[in-house]
């Protein structure tokens, strides 16, 4: 299965050890009310640290919504994050940790900002969508990226994910 939906999150300033936020941002990005979105890659992007975190939907295993059943995988994430990995590394099935050269993302991706039009099905496609989410900074090539806005005033990265993926529920089916 390939993503349908991906989420880049620039993470700048927060810690890694951030568990309660990742715990949001990861449960915000994957959980239905009974399973979890396969369709789904969360990249968590950590510019001071140069490092990526992929969370692939299609692969993730023993991921549960309680933020204390996440706190072992998060653990071993952050292990696997510090010292910032040589190569890619996976801590957990579905997670890979790994370095970052530049912080570009793919054209093809919408910046979310609330000052931009209004995100809707005409720009939308239902089987590849890209989205980033700034918390703090924004990738290199962010002034060249179509932006879009899913949120009337600005909220945390977890609020925006959980709005995201309604709307697009909601357009895509």
């Amino acid at each position: 299965m390939t993503a349908a939906r991906e989420y880049l999150v620039f993470l700048a300033g927060q810690p890694l050890g951030d568990r309660p936020l990742l715990s949001r941002i990861i449960t915000s990005a994957f959980f239905l009310s009974h399973d979890i979105r396969r369709d789904v890659v969360l990249r968590l992007v950590y510019p001071e640290s140069r490092i990526r975190i992929s969370l692939l939907g299609a692969r993730l295993r023993h991921i549960h919504v309680d933020e204390q059943s996440l706190s072992g995988v998060l653990r071993r994430i952050e292990r696997a994050a510090h010292p910032p990995p040589q190569r890619g590394v996976s801590p957990h099935p579905g997670v890979l940790v790994e370095p970052v050269d530049k912080l570009v993302v793919s054209d093809a991706c919408f910046l979310v900002d609330t000052r931009a039009p209004w995100l809707s099905r005409g720009l939308v496609d239902c089987n590849y969508s890209c989205f980033v989410i700034s918390a703090g900074s924004s990738p290199e090539n962010a002034s060249s990226l179509r932006r879009v806005r899913v949120t009337a005033l600005p909220k945390p990265v977890d609020t925006t994910l959980v709005v995201l993926n309604i709307e697009l529920d909601r357009m895509c089916g």
